[in-house]
């Protein structure tokens, strides 16, 4: 019923409409210089003045250079992280993802009929993972809690025995995450895209504030915020098949609020406690590729000082993330 309501106020105040536009939006290294320069090259051209032309041609790919050069250099500069770089890489020489036109169905057969294709996708995904547990041959079928539960009874002090509890969410802290959305990120299922609600915080934040701590309290979680957006991105290989595909799922700008609200106390939680290993970088704040790295150099620094020998196994898991087992994580909170 919310989602109604918001939809309505928008459908009111800010529907969607199809507009023509005469061109695409210009690069950030296109100018009023490079303008004119085309305007004149342009018109020589039209002229039959070969020799004016022909000195606006070179002067525009002069300038167009040399806008491209300086505009790449400053994006460059002010990357602060590595996301950010890449994103100017990307830019440099991007790359088209191209939808599959084609896929192989159940039956082995090509088909080009979108409905099909998504099907073949949607069962793909949503069943890859459970074959893999039941394949894979080194997946232990039960689980021995004694060893983590002594790691964590050894955390505790004797003062602060208590399993983790998801604190309320409040009004305040709410709007803060609010007023910090990007809105150049992509849209979920619902079709509101972050900057909808990044504008209209200061009046819908009391309502959400309530909706949120209703589920925390009720332990569960509306359907529509576990809706998301799949798009299958290409890795390698044989196009036509969906095993060489892999899903990014967008879910809802309100599911990002709340699990936000939830991993930052989560986070905390096991901060406080000590139940992080030590080794771990990933996934956790001041640490990195870079933590990563300067620990296992540092050690084999040491290792070749004390003339021993270094060996290193390079391992990588398929769908890592997929096969986490849900419940030893529940044991550990």
């Amino acid at each position: 019923m919310w989602y109604d309501i918001f939809n309505a106020v928008l459908d009111k105040h800010a529907p969607i409409v199809t507009k023509r536009v005469k061109r695409d939006r210009q690069p950030e290294w296109f100018n009023n210089e490079i303008a004119y320069a085309r305007k004149m090259r342009e018109k020589y051209h039209k002229l039959g003045m070969w020799s004016e032309y022909k000195f606006w041609q070179n002067r525009t790919k002069l300038i167009i250079d040399e806008s491209k050069r300086n505009c790449y250099s400053k994006m460059v500069k002010e990357s602060k992280a590595s996301k950010d770089l890449w994103k100017c890489i990307h830019r440099f020489n991007p790359s088209q993802q191209e939808k599959p036109h084609e896929l192989l169905n159940e039956d082995g057969v090509k088909t080009n009929n979108v409905s099909d294709i998504c099907n073949v996708f949607n069962k793909f995904f949503t069943t890859c993972v459970e074959n893999l547990r039941t394949t894979d041959r080194c997946m232990s079928k039960t689980h021995d809690y004694a060893n983590l539960n002594q790691f964590v009874l050894k955390k505790f002090t004797k003062s602060e025995q208590v399993k983790f509890s998801i604190p309320p969410v409040t009004i305040n802290g709410l709007f803060n995450e609010m007023i910090k959305l990007d809105i150049n990120k992509s849209t979920g299922s619902d079709n509101i895209g972050p900057k909808f609600f990044k504008l209209s915080a200061p009046f819908i934040m009391s309502s959400l504030t309530y909706i949120f701590n209703r589920i925390i309290d009720t332990s569960t979680l509306p359907s529509v915020l576990k809706n998301a957006r799949v798009t299958p991105v290409f890795k390698a290989g044989e196009k036509f098949m969906a095993t060489n595909y892999r899903p990014i799922s967008v879910l809802p700008v309100l599911s990002k609020l709340l699990e936000k609200h939830v991993s930052k106390h989560l986070y905390d939680y096991l901060k406080r406690l000590d139940l992080l290993h030590p080794a771990q970088s990933g996934f956790r704040q001041e640490h990195s590729c870079q933590t990563a790295l300067i620990n296992i150099i540092d050690k084999w620094i040491q290792d070749m000082n004390d003339g021993d020998i270094n060996l290193a196994v390079l391992l990588d898991f398929k769908k890592a993330f997929d096969v986490v087992d849900h419940d030893i994580l529940c044991k550990k909170t």
